[in-house]
């Protein structure tokens, strides 16, 4: 396996071609895309706003604290919720590939959902902070009830909150993964406010797996702490773009504002 990523990089360096590189591509189609606004040439850099620049805002910092808190959700599902699964509710590898699979399988329309619905919002005539905010507050603030799931008596109880869990994590990823894009000062920051928000919710990665495994006891209350910790942290995330972030606008390039020693947007 770790001979494809290599394999991939030189297929990707041979072949790729810019759209008004490529001899394939149809005039029309190019006009297309042109007209559609994609960038097709590759444009001078902007160093005018440094990540230290960003780091002065406080949508910054609110979007990085919101976006770990998802991740140490996710992080559950991605990590420990098969042994969960095994361990708790004593499921078998057929059941697991099978009845296991329902939560992503949901999470993966839901993720869809949540996006169209940040579309539906702005067209009703709401602002696009508002149309972001309604389903990433709202859906993570349900996402918090994987709580239940601790203390649920049946399987079925338990993979209910587990579902309803982590389709409201993947329901609020679509107006989440906008924000870099909605916040950026210009188009050449976009990458690194979304590198700032990813850095972040690795970091979450790397801590909730450990934590999990370090909280977790044995028997049906092996994961009790852990996952009530999760709903905890999630609705902490929840808070954090309601009460941290500004309004989710362009930032200003310059202008930084010290309130009662936090940085302010102006």
């Amino acid at each position: 396996m770790l001979a494809v990523a290599p394999l991939w990089v030189l297929l990707w360096l041979a072949l790729f071609q810019t759209p008004r590189q490529s001899k394939r591509l149809p005039a029309d189609e190019l006009a297309y895309i042109e007209a559609a606004g994609a960038r097709i040439e590759k444009t001078p850099r902007d160093d005018s706003v440094k990540w230290s620049d960003l780091l002065r805002y406080r949508t910054v910092w609110g979007m990085m604290l919101g976006y770990v808190c998802r991740a140490y959700a996710v992080y559950f599902f991605i990590t420990w919720y098969p042994s969960y699964l095994v361990e708790v509710h004593h499921f078998t590898l057929k059941q697991l590939g099978i009845v296991g699979a329902i939560p992503p399988f949901l999470a993966i329309i839901s993720t869809w959902c949540g996006g169209l619905f940040s579309d539906y919002l702005v067209r009703r005539g709401f602002g696009l902070g508002v149309a972001r905010k309604i389903p990433i507050i709202g859906a993570m603030a349900l996402a918090s009830t994987i709580i239940f799931a601790a203390y649920a008596e049946t399987t079925a109880v338990a993979l209910a909150f587990l579902t309803l869990a982590m389709c409201s994590s993947a329901f609020a990823a679509g107006s989440v993964l906008s924000l870099p894009a909605d916040v950026a000062p210009t188009e050449a920051q976009v990458g690194s406010v979304g590198g700032l928000r990813n850095f972040a919710s690795n970091l979450a990665g790397i801590l909730s797996p450990i934590a999990f495994g370090f909280f977790a006891g044995s028997g049906p209350t092996a994961f009790v702490v852990p996952l009530v910790a999760t709903g905890g942290v999630v609705a902490l995330g929840a808070l954090s773009y309601l009460v941290v972030c500004g309004r989710f606008e362009p930032l200003p390039a310059a202008g930084v504002a010290v309130r009662r020693g936090v940085r302010e947007n102006l």
